[in-house]
């Protein structure tokens, strides 16, 4: 099963990536600032990550460079 993280910190985002994925099969991972996100994709490596450029803690352009 391929492994997808998404990393958001809106809800209804979040809620509309696992109806479509995990009804694709996905494992769906979910992460809601981008050091949670960066601390989940070193961790359980998935396949692709999803990644919004503004959020809390962490942007996601600053994730990303991580």
């Amino acid at each position: 099963m391929k492994k997808i993280l998404v990393v958001d910190d809106n809800e209804f985002i979040m809620s509309m990536m696992k109806r479509i994925f995990r009804s694709k099969e996905f494992e769906v991972i979910f992460a809601i600032n981008g050091r949670i996100g960066v601390d989940k994709a070193l961790e359980l490596q998935p396949d692709i990550i999803l990644m919004d450029m503004q959020m809390p803690v962490l942007n996601g352009y600053e994730a990303t460079k991580e």
